[in-house]
């Protein structure tokens, strides 16, 4: 019996023992540079039972598969690709398992992965070849999945070459992640509505949208625009008088109401809406600007009629006609003197001021506002 319990020991004790040395030796291969040889040891190791939960041996398995993945090295593993996922599976085993200066090697291993293919995929984005950069960007994801640099590159790559499913892919997956950008959200609502004709998936974007960015009104825009065209300009408006109700303070609940109403062609209630919003909150840019342009505008469409007349027609009309077009930029010159002022570095809106002065012959202001506009345009 007492030679029996010493067999068992000895046996117990050349079997870790075993194991021990094949770890050297995978590490002893793995330094060589020989990754084949250095995966068959360190296989055999992580599917032992007495080694299978060592957290060693599982950081030195994502080690060598990683090299594996980063040099292609197709006589160690048939499919270098399926290396990559194996060797972060096994570092973050490492991570797990312990002890904990293996589990810290494991995190820079991992980081050093994940830095690797970003920057392979860099690479491949700026010499154009977006399909491998695309390949490069979605394993730098495997390897940190959390890591939001690697799909917005992704999604660039994917926009360069068309690849539009996987724009959609790496977007979404953008706002999953709670990354806050309205670019991304706009990106989601125009390929939804222009290259996917699902006019619902793109409102659905537009929503979310405006539930994560509240005061950007563009988001509001594009919902208003897709409930009219899905048929639903009618309940949208329903459901802003509603909230109104309960909230007639809110300038952006008046916005809303107004840019509504000018999409669906009700001028005189737009109107009325954009100044009530401007009433709740004079510094309510949009509701200012829309005032203005909408002035404007109705002024040049009468100077543009004026234009197309023949010379008697336009004899006969050219008062009348320049006295209700003055009329009209009377009314919009105040509004884009308050856009002037909430939005002074606006080329455009001083651009435009220069040109209603002008028609006013307010001349002194005229050549200030083309002088700023200069300024600005640089």
């Amino acid at each position: 019996m007492k030679y029996i319990s010493t067999l068992l020991l000895l046996t117990f004790s050349l079997t870790g023992f075993s194991q021990e040395d094949l770890m050297k030796e995978a590490q002893a291969f793995h330094q060589m540079g020989d990754l084949s040889s250095a995966k068959s040891s360190i296989d055999q190791v992580v599917t032992n039972d007495a080694t299978k939960n060592n957290g060693q041996a599982w950081y030195f398995y994502g080690v060598i598969y990683g090299d594996i993945y980063t040099s292609n090295d197709s006589e160690a593993l048939s499919n270098p690709d399926s290396a990559l996922p194996l060797a972060v599976d096994a570092l973050n085993k490492a991570i797990e398992l312990g002890p904990a200066n293996f589990g810290a090697l494991a995190e820079l291993a991992l980081t050093q992965l994940g830095n690797g293919a970003l920057t392979k995929g860099v690479t491949a984005y700026s010499s154009g070849n977006y399909e491998l950069a695309i390949k490069r960007f979605r394993e730098t994801q495997i390897i940190n999945p959390k890591d939001t640099t690697a799909y917005i590159y992704a999604g660039i790559a994917a926009q360069e070459m068309g690849n539009y499913d996987e724009v959609m892919r790496s977007f979404t997956t953008l706002t999953e992640l709670d990354y806050n950008n309205p670019d991304i959200y706009l990106s989601l609502i125009y390929y939804s509505k222009n290259i996917y004709n699902d006019l619902d998936a793109s409102l659905e974007w537009a929503r979310k949208a405006r539930k994560r960015f509240p005061n950007e009104t563009e988001f509001m825009k594009h919902e208003v625009n897709l409930l009219i065209q899905t048929g639903q300009a009618e309940t949208a408006k329903a459901g802003l008088l509603e909230l109104l109700e309960t909230e007639p303070e809110n300038a952006n609940l008046w916005f809303n109401l107004g840019y509504l109403n000018e999409d669906m062609g009700n001028m005189e209630e737009a109107l009325r809406a954009y100044k009530k919003s401007i009433e709740v909150n004079p510094e309510y840019f949009d509701a200012v600007y829309n005032l203005a342009v909408y002035y404007f505008n109705q002024a040049a469409d009468i100077y543009g009629e004026l234009d197309d007349m023949d010379q008697e027609t336009y004899e006969e009309n050219k008062d009348d006609y320049e006295e209700r077009a003055e009329f009209l930029l009377e009314k919009s010159l105040p509004y884009f003197q308050q856009a002037s002022a909430l939005r002074p570095e606006e080329a455009m809106i001083w651009n435009t001021l220069s040109l209603i002065y002008n028609r006013l012959d307010m001349e002194d202001e005229a050549e200030e506002a083309h002088e700023k506009y200069i300024e600005l345009r640089g």
